[in-house]
């Protein structure tokens, strides 16, 4: 057997051992006995296991297997995933096909009234013979663990991260113009893809046909009743401005994650759990003592266009330090949330303080934070 690597809750485990190859989706050891995730696993099973498509994994039955327990079989050919087959370097028209492949079989889904709602390279796969893609029309769970719930969250759609309004097709629009960034198609098809990631749904294409004719096309307009809608031409400003809000958007979902348990159990939609709304005034930093979980940091850690966190970032520990202190030892569930809560608050108050930063900068400030985040949230008692 092998494990293939995922994010989540569930395990991906390809098994030879009998007639034919087949991929076993099982609940990871550390979440095993759970009721949540057992009924998760079979809803998911009833939900798709009649879904036939020549480019979708198949569904056949739900199993008990040593050492894994109970398992969603579904059937598997030599495949690998889409982020190998992008490290490969394939031509042009083998990522024009998959693409075309991933969209003939997310319209299918649609077209059955679904979402596929966690579309991500962790649930595509390309096969090793003839370039064929495999789609697994599953969603994962991720139980609050921020690391994992980074790995997928800039393949979901700002509506699913902010859950502003409901979860539709054109969610899963916006996770394909991610995976075409992934497969390094810019220059001729920046319109397709800027369509596919528009921040506003109403924009992107409506369903994967329109998608398809586009990519053929390379263009962004796409036939809706007679009226071809297409990307607005802006100014760079705007562009600079949309960038922004984008990577805002991209920092408030893993927030959530972070501050929740989000389950992504049912097919019909998406749960989500909004960050409360905080009208207290920006949070400076304080100067306290460091502790010794924090990490030092030298000038030479932070150069260029990051120098500015050079000094940020130790401040930062500091106070990270003070607001987790209260809650070393003995920390009920209760108190679990109001640190949460206190974190949040900060690292917005903190946030706001930066003023206009590069994508870059941003990006940089945001993992320093969550991964000093993760040190001290691990070591509470």
């Amino acid at each position: 057997m092998q494990d293939l690597k995922t994010y989540g809750v569930y395990r991906f485990t390809l098994s030879d051992g009998g007639a034919k190859p087949e991929l076993l989706i099982s609940i990871k050891k550390q979440y095993q006995g759970k009721p949540l995730y057992e009924k998760g696993l079979q809803r998911q099973f009833d939900a798709h296991h009649e879904e036939e498509h020549p480019y979708l994994l198949r569904y056949v039955e739900m199993r008990d297997v040593d050492g894994l327990g109970r398992c969603l079989v579904v059937d598997w050919e030599d495949a690998r995933p889409l982020s190998a087959f992008a490290a490969e370097n394939p031509s042009l028209e083998a990522k024009k096909a998959v693409l075309e492949q991933l969209a003939s079989a997310l319209g299918y889904i649609h077209e059955r009234k679904g979402v596929h709602g966690d579309l991500s390279p962790a649930v595509v796969f390309v096969t090793k013979k003839g370039n064929q893609v495999r789609l697994l029309n599953f969603r994962q769970t991720y139980a609050g663990n921020q690391d994992d719930a980074a790995q997928v969250i800039r393949y979901q759609a700002p509506e699913i991260k902010d859950g502003t309004v409901a979860v539709t097709a054109r969610a899963d629009m916006y996770a394909l113009g991610m995976l075409m960034k992934d497969l390094r198609l810019g220059g001729e098809f920046y319109d397709v893809v800027s369509c596919c990631c528009n921040y506003n749904s109403s924009v992107r294409y409506e369903t994967m046909a329109d998608f398809a004719d586009a990519l053929d096309h390379r263009r962004s307009s796409r036939p809706s009743g007679g009226v071809k809608v297409g990307v607005p031409k802006v100014g760079k400003g705007a562009l600079r401005a949309f960038a922004v809000v984008l990577a805002l958007a991209v920092v408030v979902g893993i927030v959530l994650y972070f501050i929740n348990d989000v389950n992504l159990l049912s097919q019909d939609d998406t749960q989500q759990v909004a960050v409360p709304h905080d009208t207290t005034a920006t949070v400076a930093p304080q100067d306290t003592t460091a502790q010794d979980t924090a990490p030092t940091v030298s000038p030479e850690d932070y150069t260029g266009e990051l120098e500015f966190l050079a000094t940020l970032v130790p401040q930062m520990y500091k106070d990270l330090d003070k607001i987790y202190a209260p809650y070393q030892t003995g920390a009920t569930e209760a108190d679990r949330r109001e640190l949460r809560a206190k974190v949040v608050r900060y690292y917005r108050g903190l946030r706001g303080t930066l003023g206009k930063k590069s994508h870059a900068q941003f990006e940089a400030f945001d993992k320093a934070f969550a991964d000093y985040n993760k040190i001290k949230n691990d070591a509470l008692g």
